[in-house]
């Protein structure tokens, strides 16, 4: 058995594995951890994160390295910054574990595991997985009168589950025909629009909804202006909503404190000096005990300023930089992970800080798109 096909078994087996286990790191919290106990869990996630580094090891592309050098930039800083300052640089390099996945040819293996029959049978695990994050989340709700009788340490907190929906939904979603899975979208974004709380999230799905169908339709000139018509109306209507009878208090009680919150950080930013804005304090710099979240320490639920605290404006024009050549990636179409990386991160503690929804995620390009690309040379 040559080098070459005892890698492919084991990226298959590496990609079947992940798709099976990966659910249960992301909605862990949810049900794993208080039925089967902290330290299993925490073992699944570190035997996929060590998975995933000899996966990307073994199927190292020096022309994906070279492509996307400026992620070995942000590593390399990462690391230093937080040397200099006595600081842990563990869980930041952690959170860009899903990025190695850039430096490989991922997405040739992805359609070479995604057979019709494992498509299927991942959709069917997707969506018991969601009817179990629903099920736990929807417990003791006004829906239920009486509540579930599940285990008192059960955490049934939406913020727990929302990037867990947003990863399993997302099969769903990007299926070619619109009205495929049609009942179980229906019964999502009801869920999402009516009950959900987690608004970033809300906005991803809808921003994602809306991309779906310009990159289906825009061929079709009468569907693309459709699309442009109602895209337009649903942004003037929702600021019309917004801004008509709202003071700047109400409007920041609407994002729980999130306006004032963001207000104090770009005073304390113009307070300090130069050079840490510049360059960054390291890991913890964010946690920060304010006027409008005065009762704990609290990270400014936005990731992209959390990267000025931390790694200063160098590492948020990496980070930048870093999107912007997945967003143009001439081999395969990135866009739906930057707008899901954008749209939970820009407002909230979105998943460019939690990596196992964006290793999900980012395993998913395949139901993106049914056909694969002409794979060519980025340089």
């Amino acid at each position: 058995m040559t080098s070459r096909s005892l890698l492919n078994k084991y990226n298959k087996a590496f990609l079947g594995f992940a798709f099976i286990i990966l659910p249960w790191a992301m909605a862990g919290d949810i049900f794993f951890r208080p039925l089967f106990g902290e330290i299993i869990l925490e073992y699944i996630k570190i035997f996929i994160i060590i998975l995933t580094i000899l996966y990307s090891l073994l199927n190292l592309s020096i022309q994906n390295l070279k492509w996307y050098k400026v992620l070995l930039l942000i590593l390399l800083y990462t690391i230093c910054l937080n040397f200099y300052y006595n600081k842990s640089s563990t869980d930041l390099i952690l959170y860009l574990i899903p990025f190695l996945f850039l430096f490989t040819n991922w997405e040739k293996a992805l359609y070479q595991f995604f057979t019709d029959q494992n498509k299927t049978l991942i959709i069917r695990y997707n969506f018991l997985f969601l009817f179990l994050v629903l099920l736990f989340t929807l417990a003791n709700t006004r829906y239920l009168e009486n509540g579930l009788n599940l285990p008192q340490n059960i955490d049934l907190g939406r913020h727990q589950s929302s990037y867990a929906i947003l990863s399993l939904g997302l099969v769903f979603f990007s299926q070619k025909k619109i009205s495929k899975y049609f009942f179980i979208k229906a019964i999502l974004l009801s869920y999402l629009l009516l009950d959900y709380q987690v608004r970033t999230i809300i906005i991803t799905f809808l921003v994602l909804l809306l991309f779906f169908l310009w990159e289906r339709y825009r061929t079709h000139k009468i569907y693309k202006n459709i699309i442009v018509v109602i895209s337009t109306l649903a942004g003037l209507l929702l600021s019309y909503f917004v801004f008509k009878d709202f003071s700047i208090s109400e409007i920041n009680s609407l994002t729980s404190g999130r306006l004032y919150n963001y207000f104090e950080r770009f005073e304390i930013l113009a307070s300090i000096s130069w050079k840490e804005v510049l360059f960054g304090t390291g890991y913890g710099a964010d946690l920060l005990v304010t006027d409008q979240w005065n009762w704990a320490p609290k990270n400014s639920h936005s990731n992209f300023l959390r990267y000025i605290f931390e790694g200063g404006i160098i590492t948020l024009a990496m980070i930048i930089i870093l999107l912007k050549k997945m967003w143009s990636d001439n081999i395969i179409n990135l866009k739906y992970i930057v707008l899901i990386i954008i749209g939970s991160s820009i407002f909230n503690t979105g998943i460019l800080t939690r990596p196992f929804p964006l290793l999900y995620v980012m395993m998913l390009i395949p139901f993106f798109y049914e056909k694969s690309y002409k794979f060519k040379s980025k340089l």
